[in-house]
């Protein structure tokens, strides 16, 4: 056979190769595949999870640890992790995925919730309530990372539910309208700095004041004793229902992205009656809450988080569930694959170190 034939050959098949069709079923070469995706569609559904520890009490809170971001602290009333000891609160080493004690010099085996945790001028700042080993109750107090001695300069005369760090201050707010050793009563909000301050006035009697938030020079408080079940601060005076409120409780209350967000049991606006989803944001041009995402989650949201340009929510309706914004399609999805469910209703998500930290009913997961 020729030099010339086999050539020709060749080039045939190779054009017939060229022309050939992809089958339906052919997968795509992985350097193309991303292209490929449908818009919406996230490739990284969470589809199996592992316990990292059961706690025999509530968790309240995950916070990011702000001096090593790899880590978290755990927060809640529990005193065991399996079988290890623990007052209130232990910390997450996101490098091993492991669970360590935590020092703090508090009564065990009395009654202890920590509701509130901040790092503040190289110093750890604790909120809720606890015995000391003086038998004296405690609602907030401060002590240094390695020690465990705790320090009561502050003394609120009830539990301390949120803590923010916001312009070289600290900022507390909880249950508490008045503090010892301070005549009258003081407003929802309390500072640190050089001295203590109140922020402002207030007529309210109770607060129990559950989340804080700051934009636009306003504080926002979450309270189920507002009308609204907000309290919002304007020219040195507190007022109920801001933006029109809520008909309902809020669970989570928080800024991401310069955008004021509000998660809970909301189904409307207080004071119009406008429907809204169980999240929704602060409009800055209508002075009004939208909602977020054109349908709405299954139910009740209990927990928001923003991880990765993306906005994450948890909570319970007919069913668990997590899921996440599709800004692509402005829709609410399901985080979870069909192999991996909440089997109850997940009360706090958190991203630390790039993996998912979920709390379900007393257990700490991992989601991956």
């Amino acid at each position: 056979m020729s030099k010339k034939l086999i050539a020709g050959i060749c080039m045939a098949v190779i054009v017939l190769s060229a022309c050939k069709k992809t089958l339906p079923d052919t997968p795509l070469p992985v350097s193309n595949q991303t292209a490929y995706y449908p818009a919406g569609y996230n490739p990284n559904l969470k589809s199996k999870k592992k316990s990292l520890g059961y706690f025999n009490g509530a968790i309240n809170d995950i916070v990011i640890d702000s001096t090593d971001k790899r880590n978290a602290f755990i927060i809640g009333n529990f005193n065991y992790i399996g079988s290890q000891s623990a007052t209130g609160i232990c910390k997450y080493l996101g490098s091993t995925q492991t669970l360590t004690t935590y020092p703090i010099d508090i009564k065990l085996n009395y009654s202890y919730n920590i509701k509130s945790f901040a790092q503040y001028n190289g110093n750890h700042y604790l909120g809720g309530y606890w015995y000391d080993n003086n038998f004296s109750y405690r609602y907030f107090g401060q002590k240094s990372p390695g020690s465990s001695s705790m320090f009561y300069n502050v003394l609120p005369t009830a539990d301390v539910n949120a803590l923010k760090v916001k312009d070289g201050s600290l900022y507390l707010s909880g249950n508490f309208n008045s503090l010892s050793g301070v005549g009258g009563q003081v407003s929802p909000l309390v500072y640190i700095n050089a001295n203590t301050q109140y922020f402002g006035n207030a007529t309210f009697s109770t607060y129990n004041v559950k989340k804080i938030a700051y934009i636009n020079s306003t504080w926002i408080l979450a309270t189920n004793y507002a009308n609204g079940y907000l309290l919002f601060s304007s020219g040195g005076n507190w007022y109920s229902s801001f933006g029109g409120g809520f008909d309902n409780q809020v669970n989570d209350l928080d800024v991401f992205d310069n955008t004021l967000y509000a998660a809970g049991n909301m189904q409307s606006v207080y004071t119009t009656g406008t429907p809204l989803n169980y999240v929704n944001y602060f409009d800055n041009n209508s002075n009004s809450w939208k909602p977020v995402g054109s349908n709405n989650l299954p139910g009740p949201c209990l927990d928001l988080e923003y991880y990765n340009n993306t906005l994450y929510a948890t909570g319970y309706g007919g069913s668990t569930y997590i899921y996440y914004l599709d800004k692509s399609t402005n829709t609410w999805k399901s985080f979870l694959s069909s192999s991996v469910k909440a089997d109850y209703a997940p009360t706090k998500i958190c991203f630390v170190n790039g993996k998912l930290l979920v709390v379900e009913n007393g257990t700490l997961y991992l989601y991956e």
